[in-house]
């Protein structure tokens, strides 16, 4: 089969690998600001299934995984492998910042009733906005973000 031979992996090599990225995983919790504020990104989980993924003793889902390394500045790659030097495109900590002004922008215009997974998501969305400003721009500060070019964006999520 030359370079294209598949390779089989013992029940112990994947056991292994289960375990390691668990570990990593509990890493992106750690830096996240901790089980609860984990719960509050991946939205729609409790802290004792953040803690069995940790663990290993559940199933991490993908879409879990990419919150969290999106908001630590990992990437996929890492968590998967533990290799060092693959970080994701957004600087560490945009999306906490993202996060934090919505929170502050939600407060100052009076809505209250986003649900965590919406908040998530949007979070998530204005990230990635954010980050192709930053791919056009050969400075980004982080602290100098500004949603108030994403209000409409805002306001057609949540409806207010």
């Amino acid at each position: 089969m030359g370079g294209n031979e598949l390779k089989y992996f013992s029940e112990e090599d994947v056991d292994t690998w289960q375990k390691n990225t668990a570990t990593r995983f509990g890493e992106l919790v750690t830096a996240a600001g901790g089980r609860t504020r984990a719960c509050q990104i991946i939205g729609s989980v409790n802290r004792d299934t953040i803690s069995n993924w940790s663990t290993g003793k559940s199933r991490l889902p993908l879409y879990a995984a990419c919150r969290l390394c999106e908001t630590t500045g990992k990437s996929l790659e890492w968590l998967a492998t533990g290799l060092e030097g693959h970080t994701a495109h957004a600087p560490a900590g945009l999306y906490q910042k993202v996060h934090e002004q919505l929170i502050s922008y939600f407060n100052a215009t009076g809505v209250s009733n986003v649900p965590l997974s919406t908040l998530a998501k949007l979070c998530g969305y204005l990230t990635r906005r954010i980050e192709q400003q930053q791919l056009k721009t050969e400075s980004f500060d982080i602290e100098n973000i500004n949603l108030k070019e994403f209000q409409e964006e805002i306001t057609l999520v949540v409806g207010q």
